[in-house]
């Protein structure tokens, strides 16, 4: 009996010393993902580099896993493996190094090399996983690059109050637009959220994207309390929670571990034919929201609890003063405009891989003006410290390294993936 109470005793012992080492390992790992979330949303090169060695183990970013090591982690049941990228050059795609942005051959790519919408550009086989690859995202390393040769670039950095003053007329806008629709029939608050409300609400969630950079005002303080004032027209509250999943999808692109932008396995294989994927593209909203907290939970904080008390004061003075019609009316704004519609289509255009190898694409259209320039996503990337109503400015200074497969239409884009057969939710690169 003795003997069988000591090794109880000491099997429990090393399972406590088992379970302490994992959670000093997890807390080492939070620490090291918070030191690299910071570093980079401060264009702090020194900081970045050591943050990203803590981060990784292996000393060098520059040194991606052994491709080797895990060939068929995209895999998922019943749909095989994924593509790994086993280049040497791993940020060169069809002849254009995606660093430097000129042809391996020295020189410079055509315009119909560089149009997102030419269907001789886009891919050819249907994945039934995501592409795997064992390379560092380039964003960090064409920043230094940009820096290196243009140190200018730094002057762009900081915040930019005059975007408030546009996110504060779009919410004056909505509100007196939900004012006028208390008395209107269904089929009028219908057509004028979509019309309207679909374009202020997705333009007021954009704004929470600027301000999850803290780029409008200089105290973090600021940034939050503004984003739940431009929160309070979409009815639901999501600041406080997309501020936290964002950052992770900045400092972690394409991570398996913390990128939830990702679409899961799930939407992967259900939405793959033109209705799901109509249907999927529909759902946006559903899909955008609430994947990240199903796909990867955290613990709720105080800051979105506070964010949901302001959301749903402001959804009651609405019912009060102007009856449920207008409440009606800024929800369907948000379902509409977050779902199948024109602005929406960044959520695709931005990183599905329509160019087999290339992550991120840049749009360059008119909707940019009511997206606080979230379409110039290549050069939000590379400089996430850049306010959006400066970032063509990015563009401009250093031209010829954006000089590679954009798109001029949302709308193009929300087409092409709804109806090119090859196109779903596996068109996506993963890193481990």
């Amino acid at each position: 009996m003795v003997e069988s109470a000591i090794q109880t005793a000491d099997r429990l012992l090393r399972q406590r010393r088992s379970e302490a080492a994992k959670l000093k390992g997890t807390e080492r790992e939070l620490s090291a993902k918070a030191e690299l979330r910071n570093a980079i949303n401060r264009n702090d090169d020194g900081a970045e580099k050591e943050a990203l060695k803590k981060e990784s183990g292996k000393g060098s970013i520059e040194k991606g896993q052994d491709a080797a090591e895990k060939p068929e982690a995209g895999a998922v049941a019943g749909t095989g493996p994924g593509k790994v990228h086993n280049s040497t050059s791993p940020f060169v795609i069809n002849n254009l190094d995606l660093i430097s942005c000129q042809g391996t051959d020295g020189t410079k790519r055509t315009s119909e090399e560089l149009d997102g919408h030419n269907p001789k550009n886009w891919r050819t086989d249907k994945p039934k996983s995501w592409t795997w690859t064992a390379q560092t995202e380039p964003h960090a390393i064409r920043r230094r690059e940009i820096l290196k040769k243009y140190p200018q670039m730094k002057d762009l950095y900081g915040p930019d109050p005059l975007s408030a003053v546009f996110a504060l007329a779009t919410i004056v806008s909505q509100f007196i637009m939900a004012y006028y629709m208390r008395d209107q029939s269904w089929g009028v608050i219908l057509f004028f959220a979509y019309a309207f409300g679909g374009f202020m609400n997705h333009s007021l969630v954009l704004a929470m994207h600027e301000l999850s950079h803290d780029l409008f005002f200089p105290w973090r303080w600021a940034n939050t309390f503004f984003g739940f004032i431009c929160n309070t027209p979409t009815c639901v509250a999501s600041m406080g929670t997309f501020r936290r999943y964002h950052l992770e999808h900045h400092s972690m692109q394409g991570s398996d571990k913390w990128d939830a932008d990702i679409p899961t396995a799930i939407e992967g294989v259900v939405f793959s034919g033109w209705p799901g994927k109509m249907l999927w593209v529909f759902l946006q909203p559903f899909f955008y929201g609430v994947r990240p907290m199903l796909a990867k939970p955290k613990p709720v904080t105080m800051t979105e609890i506070l964010n949901w008390g302001v959301v749903l004061t402001s959804n009651l003075l609405v019912v009060k003063f102007w009856g449920v019609k207008s409440l009606v009316y800024l929800f369907l704004g948000s379902i509409l405009g977050l779902g199948l519609h024109p602005m929406s289509g960044h959520f695709i255009a931005e990183h599905f891989e329509f160019i087999e190898g290339q992550e991120t694409y840049s749009y360059y259209g008119p909707l940019n003006v009511l997206a606080y320039n979230v379409g110039y996503h290549n050069e939000h990337h590379d400089f996430p410290a850049i306010p959006g109503r400066r970032l063509p400015k990015v563009k401009k200074i250093a031209p010829e390294f954006y000089d590679m497969p954009h798109y001029d239409s949302w709308v193009k884009v929300i087409m092409t993936y709804i109806f090119h057969t090859p196109m779903n939710g596996f068109c996506r690169i993963k890193r481990n």
